[in-house]
């Protein structure tokens, strides 16, 4: 007769193999939700990935709609709402102060109505802070600093840049141009001193001589055969000269005109004082 073996012992290994199998089913389950997971992060990941061959977003372009000072502007874009741009990097003359109305007339005949760039770095007392560039490439700036409309202003700008605007501020100091010249001398405060008007003097009228008897003409002589002289040709005169405006009149080296002198159009003549183009040559 066989021996058969203690029923705990079968049952202990029944339980034995339950448990093995319910090990393995539970690393079967596990393997195949770390797979799920990992494929739907992946999915995800690449779904909402940006992609990196899309060209870069095109600059917006404004137009200068009217300059409020040398360092103020203000543009419209294409499309959206037009902004107020504080020129970063340097300082000009306000109205009243020193070459403030020529600063405004340049920077005026110089951007109003072009189209440009703006790179912002900021923005600071309701107004966009940043860079402007025309469509020619000219930093506004630097061209503002070399033609002696403006003085460094560095604290906002980073070193190379900075560089840049010192450079062409020194360009103008040396050529004594603009507000390093007299009266300013690098002060934008300093009001401009005023020009001399010219004066007239006014004298009484003499009184009018006594009439005067004219005595009887003589005889007209007898009429000659000689031939007469032939009339003298009349001196050539040089026409007056025209300055479309006053970098005009100082490159011919005619500032300042008076309302007397050829040339002179009340055009040129802001303030109307009788001088035109009375500042220093810029």
């Amino acid at each position: 007769m066989a021996h058969k073996p203690p029923a705990h012992a079968a049952r202990g290994k029944r339980s034995f193999l339950w448990i093995g199998l319910t090990l393995v089913v539970c690393a079967l389950l596990f393997g195949i939700s770390t797979l799920v997971g990992r494929s739907s992060v992946d999915d995800t990941s690449d779904r909402y990935a940006a992609p990196t061959d899309l060209p870069p977003a095109p600059t917006p372009t404004y137009r200068v709609t009217d300059v409020i000072e040398g360092d103020l502007v203000r543009l419209v874009p294409e499309t959206g709402a037009a902004i107020t741009l504080r020129v970063r990097g340097i300082d000009t003359a306000r109205a009243d102060g020193c070459l403030g109305r020529e600063t405004l007339a340049w920077a005026s005949g110089l951007l109003e109505g072009e189209e440009a760039i703006v790179e912002s770095v900021g923005t600071g007392g309701g107004n966009t802070l940043g860079r402007l560039i025309l469509a020619d490439g000219t930093d506004y700036a630097v061209a503002a600093l070399e033609a002696g409309y403006a003085i460094h202003a560095g604290a906002d700008v980073n070193s190379s840049y900075a560089g840049i605007l010192r450079d062409a501020e020194a360009s103008a100091r040396t050529r004594n141009s603009g507000v390093w010249a007299p009266p300013c001398e690098g002060d934008l405060e300093s009001p401009p001193t005023s020009e001399s008007r010219p004066t007239t003097t006014t004298t009484e009228p003499s009184p009018a001589p006594p009439p005067v008897v004219a005595e009887p003409a003589p005889p007209p002589p007898s009429p000659s055969r000689e031939p007469e002289p032939e009339p003298k040709p009349e001196p050539s005169r040089e026409p007056e000269p025209y300055y479309a405006n006053c970098r005009d009149v100082w490159e011919a080296d005619a500032a300042p005109l008076h309302r007397w002198e050829p040339g002179y159009r009340e055009e040129l003549d802001r303030d109307g004082d009788g001088v035109a183009c009375d500042r220093d040559r810029e």
